[in-house]
């Protein structure tokens, strides 16, 4: 099965996709640490969880 970036936006607006990436960020803040003045860098399809840690880094990547 191949699944590509319009899929995983679809998922991640649907009620199970938001409680997934709640659940997801809930997770990753048990272990994430503050990242003052370091890059926050990620693999994959991260938006919707990886958003909310970026004002916390030093420096993000644009998005766009």
């Amino acid at each position: 099965m191949s699944v590509d970036v319009v899929d995983l936006r679809e998922f991640y607006s649907s009620s199970l996709g938001r409680r997934s990436a709640r659940s997801l960020a809930q997770s990753i803040s048990l272990v994430w640490h503050d990242t003052p003045n370091e890059r926050v860098a990620a693999l994959g399809y991260c938006l919707p969880w990886l958003e909310r840690y970026l004002p916390r880094a030093g420096q993000s990547a644009s998005w766009r």
